[in-house]
């Protein structure tokens, strides 16, 4: 747990900026830190990342870094209830689980960029933990726990009744009082009662095989073909050890509550869209297969692909691309810093418009005539765009002479060239 802690604190450091959808967790969190529930509850995103930063923003912490600060908290966390999930089922191999759980690459990375796999996976590994030592209530518990970090958290309440049947029902309780309160608190606050306002977003998204209404068949099989890939590399060197370990345990009894809630996650993936990110999510279950594969390997393969495993996970954990990306706050920061009261700032760069201290975006791409509209706005100065993005010149060139290209001084204007980043002020009156 300390070497997890001390390698994602590592990551943390050398991740330039946080994510795209980052940026709208730490405007929650920005918001709850200043008592404002009903802005940062008007985001679809769950709130249990936000809100665990929160405090930590209120004290005056960056909040990047509080982010950070609060997913390597939770990843370090995270390795015990892995461990020991896998320990259920494979006595004896925890320290191959605490390797490749430590060093899991894209779980390092996407708590340095404070996505919310590290807060999503200490409370589901936490909740099939229980939930296989047959503590249904305390697996619910956990599990509506999780939902407030990721709406698939829902499969997870399937894992008490596979395990306890009857008895397990008991877990759907605190799972369904999470969710409906959750949805309760919005509707407080005056937004739709809604228990997964991301669906409202992936129809808008349309990039997905479900929209709401209707199955695209063909969609759904292009998600399916690409999946095997993806999991690869989502979890590399792990992954296919779990796919090998899922091939030699097919008929074992003892997983098959694994084998059923992760085969609801994918299927709940290849309905939206399959991304790696999503994958990592279940790397708590992924993790088991691995190990199972990893004890299936002959006896003197065993410790040098675990040491290939650790190896590479270790090095990919600390792979931060595009450092480029700093350019981006360098940018919102100078911007920022000039607004006067009653200005903001829009485009379509999320994380330099949270940066110069306007809300981010929708997580969605956006129509060049929206894109104008949210620009004339009252109280817009300043609109920033990705120079080389499709649209990006026909936004300009409707928006002029009432905005014009701002020249910025030489560093930011460094960083703005090589971050593709345009820059339009409002011309004065």
């Amino acid at each position: 747990m300390l070497a997890a802690f001390g390698l994602r604190a590592f990551a943390s450091a050398l991740a330039p900026i946080p994510a795209e959808d980052a940026a709208n967790y730490l405007w929650m969190a920005q918001r709850f830190a200043s008592g404002d529930a009903a802005a940062a509850l008007s985001e679809v995103f769950p709130p249990l990342l936000p809100l665990l930063t929160a405090p930590l923003v209120a004290l005056s912490l960056d909040p990047f870094r509080a982010g950070q600060l609060v997913t390597a908290v939770c990843g370090a966390l995270a390795i015990w209830p892995l461990v020991r999930l896998v320990e259920r089922t494979s006595p004896g191999q925890g320290v191959p689980a605490a390797v490749l759980a430590t060093l899991a690459p894209l779980v390092v990375r996407y708590g340095a960029e404070v996505y919310t796999e590290p807060v999503f996976l200490l409370a589901a590994s936490g909740s099939f933990w229980a939930a296989l030592s047959g503590r249904s209530l305390a697996a619910g518990v956990l599990a509506g726990a999780a939902f407030w970090a990721r709406p698939e958290a829902l499969a997870l309440g399937i894992a008490p009744l596979l395990v306890s049947g009857r008895r397990g029902l008991v877990a759907l309780v605190p799972v369904g009082v999470a969710a409906v309160g959750l949805a309760a608190w919005r509707s407080s606050l005056g937004m739709p009662f809604e228990l997964l306002p991301k669906l409202g977003l992936h129809a808008v998204r349309g990039d997905g095989a479900f929209d709401g209404d209707v199955l695209h068949v063909g969609r759904f099989l292009e998600h399916v073909i690409a999946l095997p890939a993806i999991w690869l590399e989502a979890f590399q060197v792990a992954g296919a050890l779990a796919l090998f370990g899922l091939w030699k345990t097919r008929r074992d009894p003892s997983l098959r509550a694994h084998r059923v809630v992760l085969l609801v996650g994918l299927v709940a993936i290849l309905l939206f869209l399959p991304r790696r990110r999503f994958l990592i999510s279940w790397f708590f279950l992924a993790l088991p297969f691995a190990v199972r594969g990893l004890s299936s390997l002959p006896e003197r393969g065993r410790w040098p692909t675990l040491f290939l495993a650790g190896l590479t996970g270790l090095f990919a954990s600390l792979k931060i691309g595009e450092t480029d990306r700093i350019g981006e706050r360098q940018v919102g920061d100078y911007l920022g810093a000039r607004l006067e009261d009653g200005q903001t700032v829009a485009g379509d760069m999320t994380r330099v418009i949270w940066f110069a201290g306007s809300r981010p975006l929708p997580p969605r791409p956006f129509a060049p005539e929206e894109l104008i509209e949210r620009a004339r706005r009252p109280g817009v100065r300043f609109v920033i765009l990705g120079a080389r993005r499709p649209n990006t010149a026909a936004v300009e060139q409707a928006l002029a002479p009432t905005f014009r290209r701002y020249v910025l001084p030489e560093v930011e204007q460094r960083a703005a060239y090589l971050r593709d980043i345009l820059v339009l002020e409002r011309a004065p009156n």
